[in-house]
């Protein structure tokens, strides 16, 4: 009889100290989902307000093996942890915990802890995409402002400063051509390396030629357009 006795008080010293042990990580878990929450609702309503490319709007985040719930939002994985999380506040918080309780329980808080920690990487991840498109959008929007503006001096440059602009570009016109000349009358004496080392310096040249006489063409029509502006 005080065998059975003692055997009865081990058993539940044994529930007594697996029900603290499983309440505690209650707590833990509760917190997390707490502040999951809070984040979620966050992020949810960032990526509502920003209709972009790292959305999943009409997506489900995670695969059917890992979450039930299929949406593109991320409060609503949340609540499900929530519910899994009062589920298992259900079986700790009953009169004792039965050793053959404690698979089932040990299985639902692994469930638990998976499922918050991939929750937490996808919002990292969503986080860090948005972030990127944000600034990506920024530098864009950026670069279109400083074209817009150096179109605008372009429109509104002074006539006098146009053919100041013209004269430069005529003497880079005059110094290449120059340069060209130059290295044309040295080939005619050159051997076979000099000379093809000074074929590949003439055709370079030809092409910054080329380009000076598109500027050139490009300045005289703004010339024209201003006159005709101003007269």
């Amino acid at each position: 009889m005080v065998l059975g006795e003692q055997k009865s008080t081990e058993t539940l010293l044994k529930s007594n100290t697996l029900k603290m042990k499983f309440s505690l990580i209650v707590e833990r878990l509760k917190s997390l989902v707490d502040q999951l929450k809070l984040d979620a609702k966050s992020l949810d309503s960032k990526n509502q307000q920003g209709r972009n490319q790292y959305q999943f709007e009409d997506k489900a985040i995670f695969s059917d093996h890992l979450f039930s719930t299929r949406s593109g939002q991320y409060f609503a994985y949340v609540e499900e942890i929530d519910g899994k999380v009062k589920q298992l506040t259900a079986l700790i918080d009953k009169d004792s915990l039965s050793i053959a309780q404690t698979p089932i329980t040990q299985t639902l808080v692994e469930q638990i802890e998976l499922q918050i920690s991939s929750l937490l990487t996808a919002m990292q991840a969503n986080k860090a995409r948005r972030k990127k498109f944000v600034a990506n959008r920024a530098r864009k929007a950026n670069t279109m402002q400083e074209q817009f503006k150096q179109a605008a001096q372009a429109i509104l440059l002074p006539t006098h400063q146009l053919y100041a602009k013209l004269a430069e570009h005529h003497e880079f016109e005059r110094r290449l051509a120059t340069m060209i000349a130059e290295r044309e009358y040295k080939r005619t004496g050159a051997d076979a390396t000099s000379s093809q080392q000074l074929s590949q310096e003439i055709l370079a040249l030809h092409q910054r030629l080329g380009r000076c006489r598109q500027a050139i063409t490009g300045i005289e029509r703004e010339i024209e357009l201003a006159e005709k502006r101003n007269s």
